[in-house]
């Protein structure tokens, strides 16, 4: 039909904006929708500079660009119009300010009758912009030619007829006129009737009694392009006419748009995804728009009167909306239909309530359109009777599940694999169960959309505590035969257990829940535990080991069951909670039970769990003699792992209360039990301790002077911690090496190293750890020279240490914090923090630190107002002696410096001879700071 539009016509080129059509001799020039906006906006202003950001913002409205995009669209429109090299015939670009049309144009009287070309005119109109799917589109135009047949597949609403549209007006060029039929087949009720409305699109008149027949001879000569919309539901009747038409009519090219394949021969199909989503998180206004669905879920809201562009604090619920309608263009559409209305926080409630289903939609679309309930209950009618059976089942799974889920879950008694197999086969052809993205066997999920709509199916019919209370044991056993013994879990059996993450937790919530199965939780529980400890997702894990324990009858309390839970617990308490008299009420708990049992193998586990507990609190001849209790159960013992573990756990002790020479020869056997074994027989708790040996012999190395191969082991513990990619180990590692970078005078590693550590530890809710990070953070703030921000921050880690209970650094974040006080002039606090430092070190045999406590105790003696030299000499003079009694000379030469330097105001041949003989333990190491400095403060005191 004619209307009455706005027409622009400069050389051989007519431009009609209202239509978003670009006419070159009459025929259409395929421009892209953003190429398209800029001419529209120079011919809009021709004669005028429109500035480059001006066009930027009109081709991009809702995301931010670079220049080079607007260079590349410019480049592309004057390509299509022709603008040679040697001169602008259009378009030219004014150096500094933007672009200009500087051709001229005719602007024809807005009652002038414009009609498109007749085969244009044919095709549904398409939105102003079709966002996500210009590649799509470029990719189908390809298949389109070369293939003949293509069938554009996918869910409901998913954008299907807006692709084919779109494909059909950039394929129109390739065509003689008149080139396009377009058949909706949607409203048509019977199959019978399907072949009659193609026959009126094609314009061919039945005559005889075989319509194939006739629309083949019609089509014989011609070379268009069919499009048939909507087969899903006549697919006996497309099915014979298409392959009809490719044997027959040799140059008719055909899209066809449908819920599921024609499967006929010469078939491609095209399976179009859902637009493009945020991944998860917190994303800007800029990022969130670089993704497909938010682009259409900002225009079509902005259309509905929501004001104003996506704001930075508005992102991640739009971003949310549009992943959990999971990109499906209609549901997208709908929602932000509402956004106006309700605002989007309001809008995210309604959807997590399910009314995505009832939003009403563009009352002039199809009636099974308007809503999404519309839209499924049109597919859902169209299902076999068990179809909708398993359909309905489905939506108790929350996320991807397998065939032999499926088939336990849904199947009635004696119902096998095959018939599940079958109807869910079936439910993928028509596009309501989509097959997952993952490696290994097949896994089928289906849309939230989808099940939202399944459930309500499901509730209809009674059917849904039966459905959760299968779904509940099948992932209990599927948990056991996953899990290794105790807390830990095989790093194979988490990979492919966390797929089901999302089906384990609904499991778990539906057990504890009024109508559920609480023996079933307590079973969950204790075996989903181990898979939260693989993954670090400790919030997970004490949840629901605490909800399993309350839930304990009597005749379980004492039982293997209770001991997996308390194990468990205890561990996720420790790691994420801190180290607080939960946990050691727990730990005992369990060790009373595992005795109890003679069970030596959880015997080992608790040890080492109570090892670790003492270890943090800063108890560290307790923690000596946990491990010490545990060498007495594996020295008869042939396994080489429980071996290995128990002198990592020695080395790590005996590190701390300063052995190094011991812990570094208790590090040597243990990598020698652990070569050759498995990553996950070296793994414990969650986290493996193998990283954790790395990280002691590194330390210990450095402390016994050898830094260049402290350096050497720091760099292999760093790599093992990167394969493992386990939040814990990766923490651990982190703590303890990245005061080996601070020693070795590595300040931007050291940074590095610290911001990651924070990053992981928050990302992971890892408190005890993100209280180490504050830490280390707060050391290098102090070394680059910012006292204050260091004091700040360095207090802000005790605090955070105390509060969790993790002491384990805290004698080092208490030095340093008393160095950036005295730093910035606060020596009396200073020496108060020091002092404190000094005295808890002594009670918790925290021998370690005590040579470096009291070098520090000592310079900060020498910053107060009245210095004391004679008490600072005298307690520089204990640092050394405390650090030669521990056989420490990487502390040695940190308090030979300052003491060479004091002495040598009185004596500097004694000075030298003092610094000389630490100096001279070194083999390795020149070039590290305290080596340098050494040898420079010798030189300058004077050869013997």
């Amino acid at each position: 039909m004619s209307a009455s539009i706005d027409i622009l016509v400069f050389g051989p080129f007519t431009l009609v904006p209202g239509k978003r059509l670009l006419l070159r001799n009459g025929d259409r020039v395929p421009l892209g929708s953003r190429a398209f906006e800029i001419l529209t906006a120079l011919t809009e202003r021709a004669g005028e500079v429109v500035g480059a950001r001006e066009l930027m913002q009109r081709a991009w409205p809702h995301a931010t660009v670079e220049d080079a995009n607007l260079r590349v669209q410019i480049a592309s429109l004057r390509k299509f119009l022709g603008d040679s090299a040697e001169g602008a015939k259009f378009i030219a670009a004014v150096s500094g300010r933007g672009y200009v049309f500087v051709a001229p144009i005719q602007r024809l009287d807005r009652q002038t009758r414009f009609a498109p070309p007749a085969d244009l005119a044919k095709l549904p109109q398409l939105p102003a912009t079709v966002f996500g799917r210009h590649e799509t589109v470029d990719a189908l135009c390809l298949q389109v030619l070369s293939r003949r047949f293509v069938t554009i597949v996918g869910p409901g609403g998913v954008g299907k007829t807006t692709v084919a549209v779109a494909t059909a007006q950039a394929l129109a060029s390739d065509f003689a006129a008149p080139s396009i039929a377009f058949a909706d087949l949607g409203a048509v009720g019977e199959p019978t009737l399907a072949v009659g409305v193609v026959l009126a699109a094609a314009g061919c008149a039945v005559r005889g009694p075989d319509p194939l027949a006739t629309l083949a001879q019609h089509l014989a000569d011609r070379h268009m392009l069919l499009i048939l919309d909507s087969c899903e539901h006549v697919i006996e009747a497309m099915a014979p006419l298409v392959a009809t038409l490719l044997k027959g009519a040799p140059n008719v090219h055909i899209v066809a748009t449908s819920r599921e394949a024609l499967r006929i021969q010469e078939e491609t199909v095209h399976s179009l995804l859902p637009l493009g989503c945020p991944a998860f998180g917190t994303p800007t206004a800029s990022q969130a728009l670089a993704a497909p669905a938010v682009q259409l879920f900002m225009d079509r809201a902005i259309s509905s009167g929501h004001s104003g562009p996506l704001r930075d604090s508005e992102a991640p619920v739009v971003a949310a909306i549009c992943r959990r309608l999971d990109g499906i263009a209609l549901a997208i559409e709908i929602a932000a239909s509402r956004a106006g209305t309700y605002g989007f926080d309001t809008l995210a409630e309604m959807l997590d309530g399910g009314g995505e289903l009832f939003l009403q939609g563009d009352r002039i679309g199809q009636m099974r359109h308007q809503t999404l309930q519309a839209t499924l209950d049109w597919s859902y009618a169209r299902l076999s009777p068990f179809e909708q059976d398993v359909f309905r089942k489905l939506s108790v799974f929350a996320g991807p599940f397998s065939m032999a889920a499926a088939s336990a879950v849904t199947g009635e008694t004696g119902l096998g694999t095959a018939s599940v197999g079958a109807a869910v086969a079936g439910l993928i052809d028509k596009s309501l169960v989509a097959v997952a993205p993952k490696s290994g066997p097949a896994c089928f999920r289906l849309l939230d959309t989808t099940r939202a709509y399944a459930e309500l199916r499901l509730a209809e019919a009674s059917e849904a505590s039966k459905l959760a209370q299968r779904h509940a044991v099948y992932f209990a056993d599927l948990l056991r035969t996953g899990n290794g013994s105790g807390p830990d879990i095989v790093t194979g059996a988490v990979s492919q257990l966390v797929p089901h993450l999302g089906n384990i937790r609904k499991a778990l919530s539906w057990s504890f829940s009024v109508s559920g199965d609480r023996r079933t939780g307590t079973d969950l529980a204790s075996s989903a535990g181990p898979l939260f400890l693989g993954l670090s997702l400790l919030d997970d894990c004490r949840h629901w080991c605490r909800l399993g324990l309350n839930a304990l009858d009597d005749d379980c309390r004492g039982s293997m069951l209770e001991l997996s839970l308390q194990e468990t617990l205890a561990t996720a308490l420790m790691y994420g909670s801190g180290n607080g008299e939960e946990v050691r009420r727990t730990y005992e708990r369990a060790l009373e039970i595992a005795t109890a049992h003679a069970d030596t193998g959880r015997h080992l586990q608790l040890l080492t769990g109570y090892y670790t507990f003492h270890s943090r609190r800063a108890d560290f001849h307790g923690s000596l003699a946990a491990a010490r209790r545990r060498r007495r159960i594996t020295r008869g013992m042939d396994d080489l792992a429980q071996k290995a573990l128990t002198e990592w756990l020695l080395a790590v002790s005996l590190h701390l209360i300063g052995r190094q020479s011991a812990a570094r020869r208790h590090c040597e056997i243990a990598f020698s039990n652990a070569a050759g074994l498995s990553a996950e027989r070296l793994n414990i708790f969650g986290h493996s301790l193998h990283v954790s040996g790395y990280t002691t012999y590194s330390r210990a190395l450095w402390l016994s002077g050898m830094p260049d191969r402290a350096l050497a082991i720091a760099e292999q513990g760093l790599q093992k911690a990167r394969l493992y990619d386990h939040p814990v180990t990766h923490c651990i590692a982190l703590s303890y090496l990245t005061p080996v970078f601070f020693w070795l005078g590595d300040l931007a590693r050291a940074g590095a190293m610290a911001d990651e550590l924070l990053s992981r530890a928050r990302t992971h809710a890892l408190a005890p750890y993100h209280a180490v990070g504050l830490a280390m953070k707060g050391e290098w703030l102090l070394l680059e020279g910012d006292a204050q921000a260091a004091a700040g921050m360095l207090g802000e880690a005790v605090h955070a240490a105390e509060v969790n209970q993790y002491y384990t650094a805290i004698f080092g974040t208490m030095r340093a914090q008393a160095e950036a006080l005295a730093g910035c002039g606060r020596p009396i606090e200073a020496l108060a923090v020091i002092d404190d430092a000094m005295a808890r070190a002594r009670r918790a045999g925290g021998t370690m630190w005590l040579s470096d406590i009291q070098r520090a105790r000592g310079e900060i003696l020498l910053q107060q107002p009245n210095p004391d030299i004679g008490s600072a000499k005298e307690m520089l003079e204990s640092a050394l002696a405390e650090a030669k009694l521990r056989s420490s000379p990487g502390w040695e030469l940190r308090a030979a410096l300052p003491l060479a330097r004091l002495v040598a105001e009185e004596d500097k041949a004694r000075a030298r001879s003092l610094l000389a003989s630490v100096y001279e333990q070194f083999k390795e190491g020149w070039d590290t700071p305290d080596l340098l400095a050494s040898r420079r403060l010798i030189v300058r005191l004077g050869t013997r």
